[in-house]
């Protein structure tokens, strides 16, 4: 967070509670404990995460959803494959929206 002066304390303490999310996941990888975790809150991380990153671009912020390094092109693939499959678009389908659908 770059500075909290006119963002409400609701909105800090939710920043701080999504840093803590981070680490906490991080925790669970490290320590190989990731099966403890349901696939739905995955879910729900993944959903979030989402959506977060659409509501910053569309507030006029250009940026990548992830940093260069921090995924492998296994994980972008295995994922955005899941994501598409979960909206029922084939990756075909995915050129057409890029190109009509545009930020």
């Amino acid at each position: 967070m770059s500075s909290a002066e006119g963002v409400s304390v609701a909105a800090q303490e939710a920043i701080r509670t999504l840093e803590n999310a981070c680490s906490a996941s991080a925790g669970l990888l490290d320590t190989s404990q990731v099966d403890a975790l349901p696939p739905r809150t995955i879910q729900r991380l993944v959903s979030a995460a989402v959506k977060l990153y659409i509501a910053k671009r569309e507030s006029g912020c250009d940026f990548d959803p992830v940093e260069e390094g921090d995924l492998t092109a296994t994980d972008v693939s295995e994922t955005a494959t899941g994501l598409l499959r979960a909206v029922r678009l084939e990756p075909f389908e995915l050129g057409w929206w890029r190109r009509f659908g545009q930020l």
